[in-house]
């Protein structure tokens, strides 16, 4: 689900597990077809995010119509080469060929939780959970890009055992998750496998692991290689 916002909104959808649906977003591909559901979004505020974006790069929020309807038509713009050859049509035969939208670029719109001063980013190899919370931007409500980590934090009551069982949900080697926090309900905004970044482990001393169905701090030197490597010869082995 790497920049591919769209493909990681239809995983959530197929999922069996409800706890990850709290936040669903809806997802369009053309500014047309989200016109036609407009009216759904006017009493609430959303994040737009462009399907194939990262580190909070082309992420909007929405908070009244003339931003639902202004924002995604720019964010979206795209050209198509067809219409320029049916405009030159037109002027040659005066035929009026069905124009093929100009805004095609994929996007979504997630419900926004107000209140939040950061969120937290955890990095799954096998059974090690590399935990970083991330502070958001200064007078904005992003935390990914900000650049204001901290490892040194209280894990929230029940994060850890949250983000497990997401991972177990998925079949995968290893995978990334943003997670939010209010008022002790947790909320999945984004995930990755396969392709993401490894800033949370590569500058971690430590990580959690569960022993006894208690969560243990233990810590250890990381070495992106060698997580990869374990988890994906484990992975390969359980299959």
């Amino acid at each position: 689900a790497h920049h591919n916002k769209h493909f990681m909104e239809i995983m959530r959808d197929i999922q069996s597990l409800l706890e990850i649906k709290n936040i669903k977003a809806e997802r369009y591909g053309t500014y047309e077809d989200y016109l036609k559901d407009i009216e759904k979004f006017k009493d609430k505020t959303y994040v737009l995010k462009v399907s194939d974006t990262s580190k909070s790069r082309g992420v909007f929020l929405l908070k009244n119509m003339n931003e639902k309807i202004r924002l995604p038509k720019i964010i979206s713009r795209t050209f198509s080469l067809q219409n320029l050859k049916y405009f030159i049509e037109k002027l040659r035969t005066g035929n009026t060929p069905l124009n093929i939208s100009n805004h095609r670029q994929k996007f979504i719109l997630q419900p926004y939780i107000s209140g939040l001063q950061g969120d937290y980013r955890i990095v799954v190899y096998g059974n090690k959970f590399f935990v970083l919370y991330r502070a958001n931007r200064a007078n904005d409500f992003r935390a990914s890009g900000s650049m204001k980590f901290n490892y040194d934090i209280v894990i929230p009551e029940g994060l850890l055992d949250y983000a497990e069982r997401i991972f177990n949900s998925f079949d995968a080697p290893y995978m990334a998750l943003d997670i939010g926090v209010k008022d002790g309900t947790f909320y999945l905004f984004e995930f990755q496998f396969i392709s993401f970044g490894q800033y949370t482990l590569e500058k971690s001393k430590f990580f959690y692991h569960q022993n006894n169905s208690e969560w243990k701090k233990v810590f250890e030197e990381p070495d992106l290689e060698r997580e990869v490597a374990i988890s994906v010869t484990k992975f390969i082995k359980k299959h």
